[in-house]
Formats: C-alpha cells, sequence, structure tokens
C-alpha cells in the first residue's frame, strides 16, 4: 500500500474504499449491492487491517444507513482515518438541493451518524456548473474555519464541466471518473488545470461499473455503451495488460501510475477484491515506464 500526502498533510492511502455498494438500497436511491450488515461491517474491519485510511460515503446511501455502519466501525480509530461524505443528491434520478438549510441538516445527520465532531472531507455531489451554490460555498468556508469541516470538494459526472467549477469556486478536492477506457480528465483538459491550480485530485470507477475486469458479471442496460466498451476491451487488451497480470490488476495499476491522482476511489464487494486492490502498486520502473508508453499508443 502507497500512501500519498491529501488534506492537511494526512498521508492517505492509494487506495479509497468507496462504500456505495455496502449501503442497502432504498426507496429514494438504489445500491449496487446486497449485503448484511455484518458482512459490510467485516469487509470494513478487513479493509483497516490491509491498510486501507481513506473512506468515501454519502448521505444518500442506504439513506443515512452506509454511514451509520461505517461511522460504527471507524469511531474507534477515528484520528487515524480520513473520511468523506457527500451532500445535495435527493434521489436516484440525481435530484439535487443545496439549499444551506438543506445540506447544513444533512451535514449535522452525517456527523452523527459517522460518530464524529467533524468531516475530513466535506463533497457537494454530482456537483454541475449550472448549480447555484454561491451561497452555499460561502457557508461550507465557514463551516470549515470553524473546524466542522476539514476539507470541502465536489464530484462530477462531467471532467469537462468540473473545469467551469474550479475556475469559479475555490475547493480543495474533486473526484471524477477515470479509467484506461474513461480518458475525459485528460481530454477534457481537466488534469492540466488541476495541476495549474494545485488542486487535490481523486478518481473513481478504475473498472468502468466492472467491465474492466476478468470476471465481469455487470449487466449493462445502455446496449450502444456495451458494445463500445466491448470493442475498446477487445482490440486493447494486450497493451492493457501488464507483464502476464490480470485485467483488474492492470486497468488499476494505470490510475495509480498518475502521480496527480492522490487516491482511487474503489467500490469492493468482497475481501478478495480488497485483497487483490491494496497489492496494485506503480514504482515507476523501466518497466512499467515502458509498459505504460506503449499503452499510451491506444488514444494516439
Amino acid at each position: 500500500m502507497i500512501y500519498k500526502k491529501f488534506i492537511n498533510d494526512f498521508k492517505v492511502s492509494n487506495i479509497c474504499y468507496g462504500t456505495w455498494g455496502l449501503s442497502p438500497s432504498t426507496k429514494k436511491f438504489k445500491s449496487p449491492g446486497k449485503y448484511s450488515k455484518k458482512k459490510t461491517q467485516d469487509l470494513i474491519k478487513f479493509a483497516l487491517k490491509k491498510g486501507i485510511n481513506f473512506f468515501d460515503t454519502a448521505d444518500i446511501y442506504g439513506e443515512g444507513v452506509g454511514e451509520r455502519i461505517l461511522g460504527s466501525q471507524l469511531s474507534g480509530v477515528r484520528k487515524k482515518v480520513f473520511i468523506m461524505t457527500k451532500g445535495g443528491i435527493v434521489n436516484s434520478e440525481n435530484k439535487k438541493n443545496f439549499s444551506i438549510k438543506y445540506i447544513k441538516k444533512k451535514i449535522t445527520n452525517s456527523l452523527s451518524n459517522l460518530k464524529t465532531y467533524y468531516i475530513d472531507g466535506y463533497q457537494l455531489h454530482n456537483l454541475n456548473s449550472s448549480d447555484n451554490i454561491s451561497k452555499i460555498f460561502k457557508e461550507l468556508t465557514k463551516l470549515k474555519k470553524n473546524g466542522i469541516l476539514r476539507s470541502i470538494g465536489f464530484s462530477s459526472r462531467d471532467p469537462e464541466d468540473a473545469i467551469k467549477i474550479i475556475k469559479k469556486y475555490n475547493f480543495d478536492f474533486l473526484q471524477v471518473g477515470f479509467s484506461v477506457y474513461d480518458q475525459r480528465l485528460i481530454s477534457s483538459g481537466l488534469l492540466k488545470e488541476v495541476k495549474k491550480r494545485n488542486l487535490y485530485l481523486l478518481t473513481r470507477s478504475p473498472f468502468n461499473s466492472g467491465y474492466l475486469t476478468e470476471n465481469n458479471n455487470t449487466k449493462f442496460f445502455n446496449k450502444k455503451f456495451q458494445k463500445m466498451i466491448s470493442k475498446f476491451k477487445r482490440n486493447n487488451k494486450n497493451k492493457i495488460i501488464y507483464s502476464n497480470k490480470s485485467l483488474d490488476y492492470s486497468a488499476l495499476k494505470y490510475c495509480i501510475s498518475f502521480k496527480e491522482i492522490i487516491s482511487v476511489i474503489v467500490g469492493m464487494a468482497s475481501k478478495l477484491e480488497i485483497e487483490k486492490n491494496v497489492r496494485v502498486v506503480y514504482q515507476n520502473t523501466a518497466r512499467e515506464k515502458k509498459w505504460k508508453k506503449n499503452l499510451k499508443t491506444i488514444y494516439e
């Protein structure tokens, strides 16, 4: 496991445990996983044992249940872990509420759920540049000064749109999707902007909903996307694979290889997945550089 400096020089694991899949589905918000509370707790404990000290959740995951499960397992090691949560999403249809009253209420609930008096990183969930956040941004800044929030950031579905946001607001960090298939972080120019502004960058979805793994059981509802990614994998698998490793290993290694990326948020459904992912490293050796250089020819 490799650790990188993040907010306030806190060294976080370069694998962040994304806990959406560990949270139960509700009428308002669906979850891709169906796990018992005990299994979820066991996975969090195992992740801690394997060196993961970075966890990402949201108030809408299980409508608070996800935060409560995470809080129950991390309260004993609170100062040794970095906890991020998100707010603003109301339902699975991505309806949002970034009003001061709503977000402050959700932050209060998150603090209670997570059994903590501060949140290491608070994010506006699926923020878009068209969202009016001028008032709530000022309020979050106040909460940061008071120490209730140690840092503020946002998650974005569109790297190109994220550029507009960071040019307008002085966030501490952001998270976007990025993978060997999804190159929008680079093609949009967002990576350059992040470096220019000294922002902390987190990425998610290194396996594109599980498709960039050896044993994929994902059921795609978007047939067009399924066809596109199938073709990509078929045409480029030989370049993606690193030194006879698995597709999963190679896909995650690619994301980790970018020094600008502090941590990669990964959803993990088993101890085996955790075990495999924490073993993935990139040490910038000559062999790794050659592999990455060859892999980049896919996009030329």
